[in-house]
């Protein structure tokens, strides 16, 4: 499967993105309807936008860090603080949509943070039949394709916060 993944926010860079996202307005995120099977939209966790009201020496150094995993050109244009509690759930979908008028080459999930009972919202990753379960640790980050296949299972208990970004 072609991912990456790699350690790119320290400790300092969690404490200052959770403490962030609890000041930062959030929304109820629609979830994408499943690619595979004819599973209705439905409400599955909170997104907040942070590209601009993050300050932009914080925006700046995230995003160099998250580029410098692929180091091919691609730039992030686009971050989103995910956060999942029991129910939370994200669809197998792409990240790829002819009709965005920004293309995206890559995308990213960082584990900000996650309760020590947390059961499900896991990553999972499909290259066609096989699928791969990303279990990341606090401050690491994978990049995939956008064009790959992805879910978050179902949180069944506990809750997780995850920052989501694409490149292109």
């Amino acid at each position: 499967m072609e991912y990456i993944r790699k350690f790119v926010l320290d400790d300092r860079d969690i404490k200052d993105l959770i403490e962030y996202s609890k000041i930062t307005p959030s929304f109820l995120s629609g979830l994408t309807e499943n690619i595979e099977s004819n599973i209705p939209p439905k409400y599955s966790n909170e997104r907040t936008s942070t590209q601009w009201k993050m300050q932009i020496s914080m925006w700046t150094e995230i995003n160099t860090k998250i580029e410098s995993i692929v180091n091919d050109g691609t730039k992030v244009n686009q971050l989103d603080f995910l956060h999942y509690e029991v129910g939370g759930r994200f669809a197998k979908h792409k990240d790829v949509n002819p009709d965005l008028e920004q293309f995206r080459t890559w995308s990213s999930s960082t584990l900000i943070n996650k309760s020590n009972d947390l059961v499900g919202g896991e990553l999972i990753l499909y290259e066609g039949d096989n699928k791969k379960v990303i279990d990341l640790q606090i401050g690491e980050t994978v990049l995939f394709p956008s064009s790959m296949s992805h879910e978050v299972s179902e949180v069944t208990k506990g809750e997780r916060t995850s920052l989501v970004g694409w490149l292109n």
